[in-house]
């Protein structure tokens, strides 16, 4: 099996490196049939600016995935987040930006 990450990681969500490559999203995408995948709601996904690179890189591999199956993706990057941060900013009064993206997003598909 082809290493995705530190050993160990993904596991604690997936049960094994197998489990991991069979049901993360990437690997989802792929399986899917053509129905599900234009039956999909436009998406508006998010990479915070500070993430570690392979995160980052799996996140831009993923967007790309979606696009090229035909998905419409809006795809922001939360200025000075990190990995973790986003959620944490949340009614601070700094870093809220992108929830509030994520508000309009929602708002505009209603």
């Amino acid at each position: 099996a082809r290493q995705i990450t530190q050993p160990g990681l993904l596991e604690t969500l997936y049960g094994s490196q197998e489990r991991t490559l069979e049901l993360m999203p990437s690997a989802l995408l792929a399986k899917a049939d053509e129905e599900l995948v234009k039956s999909l709601p436009d998406i508006f996904a998010l990479a915070s600016e500070l993430e570690p690179p392979i995160i980052k890189k799996g996140s831009d591999e993923f967007v790309k995935s979606l696009e090229d199956r035909g998905c419409r993706v809006r795809y922001e990057i939360m200025k000075g987040h990190n990995h973790i941060s986003p959620h944490a900013a949340l009614h601070s009064g700094e870093g809220e930006e992108w929830g509030v993206q994520v508000a309009e997003f929602v708002r505009s598909k209603i």
